[in-house]
């Protein structure tokens, strides 16, 4: 028994020690940990910071993309009104001259006794029409389109057409 007793305290006393080492070690493993964790946190921080400072400068981009789109659509839509009024103006002005030169239009222009009398039927140009176009459809050939010209003495070959303008088309028979 005497000699069991040295032996435990010497087990004893090795067991304190290697528990005292163990301990060391570990903590210096766990404060190791703590600083990478700490340098992750602080890492992410930052990210976080710079992403939110991104979407911002985005969203701000955005913004005044969208104002300037706003601008561009109301620009566009007053231009259209211009357009539109230009249009009505001219298409007015086509229909009725100016008072100094209806009398060398007159003159100008062959008596009405001239154009052959021909059965037709109005037709109302719409947007996009053109002469080929309308004799195309109305009288189921492109090529027809000279007799909507002979008909109308107000239009001509090289002349655009303008929607609402009234014309003259022969019947299909002819």
């Amino acid at each position: 028994m005497k000699q069991l007793m040295p032996c435990l305290v010497a087990l004893a006393l090795g067991i304190a020690v290697g528990v005292g080492i163990g301990t060391m070690i570990s903590k210096s493993k766990v404060a190791e940990s703590q600083t990478k964790i700490d340098e992750l946190q602080s890492q992410m921080e930052i990210s976080q910071a710079d992403a939110q400072k991104a979407i911002k400068k985005a969203m701000d981009e955005a913004a005044q993309h969208k104002k300037k789109l706003s601008r561009n659509q109301a620009l566009i839509s007053r231009l259209t009104a211009e357009l539109a009024k230009m249009k009505a103006q001219k298409q007015q002005a086509i229909a009725t001259p100016p008072a100094d030169t209806a009398d060398e239009e007159a003159v100008s222009r062959p008596p009405a006794t001239v154009t052959p009398s021909v059965p037709s039927t109005e037709y109302i140009v719409k947007d996009g029409d053109s002469l080929w176009k309308i004799a195309e459809e109305q009288l189921g050939n492109g090529m027809r389109y000279k007799e909507i010209l002979r008909l109308n003495p107000n239009i001509s070959e090289d002349q655009a057409l303008h929607e609402g303008t009234k014309l003259k088309i022969p019947t299909q028979e002819n």
